[in-house]
């Protein structure tokens, strides 16, 4: 019965991590008018529990009004407990709003 009281507490600390979501604005973004798009989606990679960033998604962006949604799906969480957070994974989403987006073009 003690096994099974792990196994579940720790599915239930997988699924509740993953579920975190964070926002970050950058420049101008809030105060713009227009429809928010997505720009770019993709994975940002850190070694040694987030101070080491091997990939980020927003390094090289043109852009400066834009927002920066960073989760952790499921996928990420094993990864990163996995190996004890050596390598984190993050699903990353940079939203423009859709008139910034047309200027850059």
């Amino acid at each position: 019965m003690k096994n099974r009281s792990l196994v579940v507490l720790l599915l239930i600390l997988l699924a509740t991590t993953s579920c975190v979501v964070k926002k970050q604005q950058y420049g101008n973004y809030e105060n713009q008018i227009g429809k928010e798009v997505v720009y770019d989606k993709g994975k940002e990679i850190y070694l040694f529990w987030d101070q080491v960033p091997l990939q980020k998604l927003d390094k090289d962006l043109d852009m400066q009004n834009y927002e920066k949604v960073v989760k952790r799906n499921v996928f990420d969480t094993f990864i990163t407990y996995g190996t004890i957070g050596i390598v984190s994974y993050y699903s990353v989403k940079i939203n423009v709003k859709e008139q910034e987006q047309s200027d850059k073009e």
